[in-house]
């Protein structure tokens, strides 16, 4: 904690299609059957609702939504206190002390493993990668749809259930494109389908 801001580190980035510019309302679960059972038991009100209600707590105070920063493996949540001088400070500090709580809290949601697994999680996605393009230089695809298979990989995290959507997403591309990866994919055989989570949907095979 300094005088004009506060950092909250947590291990692990973050995942899926979450954003620094859209974790306020956008949830993924790493585990969706802990997330099930902890909503259903009542440890959380609702799916996602750590971040909404931290950024909540900042307004009413008049301080701005935390800023986010990923170094390496390790995210970062900066408050900053844009109320300047010491007696606000001074009268701020236990709000600041609960929004410390609620920012480790809203965070719990988007850790990967403990430090101490982060070089087997490192090394099993370099495996995975390294037999992705192992399978690609069989293919006779140009260099750009080589380029966007490994983007798409790289950017699906581990059992993400997946489809043209996703893909258009992170490669902000148009449907068509999409599509051709997605065709790309099933051909290599390197997904499978996911039934019972609408048409057209995938996880890669691991």
């Amino acid at each position: 904690m300094f005088d004009d801001h506060i950092v909250v580190e947590s291990p692990g980035k973050l995942p899926g299609l979450v954003r620094a510019d859209n974790i306020r309302f956008t949830h993924f679960s790493r585990n969706p059957k802990i997330a099930e059972f902890l909503k259903n038991y009542k440890f959380v009100k609702e799916f996602g609702e750590g971040v909404n209600r931290m950024c909540n707590e900042l307004e009413q105070v008049g301080l701005k939504d935390p800023v986010y920063h990923t170094n390496a493996f390790i995210l970062q949540a900066v408050i900053y206190n844009s109320k300047v001088g010491k007696t606000i400070v001074e009268k701020t500090a236990d709000s600041f002390k609960k929004l410390a709580v609620a920012v480790n809290k809203s965070l719990i949601d988007y850790q990967k493993p403990a430090i101490g697994e982060e070089k087997s999680a490192i090394d099993d996605k370099k495996s995975a990668v390294d037999r992705i393009k192992s399978v690609l230089e069989q293919q006779k695809y140009n260099e750009p749809s080589k380029a966007n298979i490994l983007k798409v990989y790289d950017e699906i995290e581990k059992n993400q259930i997946f489809g043209t959507k996703e893909i258009k997403e992170i490669l902000d591309c148009s449907p068509s494109t999409a599509r051709a990866v997605m065709t790309k994919l099933r051909d290599m055989k390197v997904v499978k389908v996911v039934n019972g989570k609408g048409k057209g949907k995938y996880v890669f095979i691991e």
